[in-house]
């Protein structure tokens, strides 16, 4: 699987935050498998839930704590770029029939963008006008009404034409993810955060956010010594 928390490919992302155990090397091919699984147990060993919205681990070296809301619109914006790319139809959700009535100009965008929609996992039927009907959305959980959905995700889309003007895979993209991430009242089990965590550290940059913010923060042992000014 490519989120698979053990592909390679991925491994310095892993390395940004654990360092090897001291001493050792990692040159022996067969002590692969101990290493990747040393690093999976560093970084879930005592994994909690904080006010609905972190996920909070440690390390040697310090605490880590990720932004849950954050982390999703990374792994998601990856998703639709993939599909996006590889213009493979994305799996959907059928949807009972919801019809949706635009301004013009917000109808003109939805047409424009109609193809890579659909790719995402969209069923769009125009009717005409500024009218369409919705029959499938990409098979992710959303809690909004799909008409506020796709309102919202135009919204987006319109605001960073005019802020960004990027390329219109990555605008879409961007949009979506920003949307179809479940925002901070959701509370997580133990298996949900280590499948977070999993995802986002197989995505291109785990790091941050679509739109540039931080979704990982450290706190260090020095600064957590000063709280108690040892």
């Amino acid at each position: 699987s490519e989120m698979c928390i053990r592909d390679r490919a991925n491994r310095d992302n892993w390395e940004m935050l654990f360092d090897a155990p001291q001493g050792e090397k990692k040159h022996d091919i067969n002590d692969q498998q101990e290493y990747e699984q040393d690093d999976q147990e560093k970084l879930i060993a005592g994994i909690f839930q904080f006010a609905k919205r972190y996920i909070v681990t440690s390390t040697s070296s310090g605490i880590i704590l990720i932004d849950q809301y954050r982390a999703q619109e990374r792994i998601l914006y990856d998703r639709f770029m993939k599909q996006l790319e590889s213009g493979k139809s994305a799996s959907q959700q059928e949807l009972f029939p919801q019809q949706i009535s635009l301004p013009l100009s917000d109808a003109e965008i939805l047409r424009d963008i109609k193809p890579e929609l659909e790719t995402l996992g969209f069923t769009i039927n125009d009717l005409g006008r500024n009218t369409f009907v919705i029959t499938g959305i990409p098979a992710i959980p959303v809690n909004k009404d799909i008409n506020e959905l796709l309102e919202k995700i135009l919204e987006n889309y319109k605001q960073n034409m005019l802020e960004l003007d990027e390329d219109i895979k990555i605008n879409l993209a961007s949009s979506l993810a920003l949307n179809f991430a479940m925002r901070s009242d959701k509370v997580l089990d133990t298996r949900e955060m280590e499948s977070l965590i999993s995802q986002l550290f197989s995505t291109t940059m785990p790091e941050v956010s679509p739109g540039g913010k931080k979704i990982i923060r450290e706190i260090g042992r020095e600064e957590i010594d000063k709280l108690f000014k040892l």
